[in-house]
């Protein structure tokens, strides 16, 4: 009999994301960046995904388009 693409135990099966960045705009002293850290902490620790975290306040043209729209995860 031939295998289906239908797999039943397939369906809690998560796949890890080792070759996907997360890149996350923040600033220093934002209580809700500290909170999507927490949560991304958990989830590449269960996902494998990598993260990079930038402080918009480093860079001029950052700042300019967030503004105090932080955090941003892309």
């Amino acid at each position: 009999m031939a295998r289906t693409w239908w797999q039943p135990w397939t369906w809690r099966q998560r796949r890890r994301l080792n070759g996907v960045r997360v890149v996350v705009y923040t600033r220093q002293d934002c209580h809700l960046c500290e909170e999507a850290g927490t949560f991304l902490q958990r989830e590449q620790a269960r996902l494998g995904f990598q993260q990079q975290w930038i402080d918009v306040d480093q860079n001029e043209e950052l700042r300019a388009l967030h503004g105090d729209w932080v955090p941003v995860v892309e």
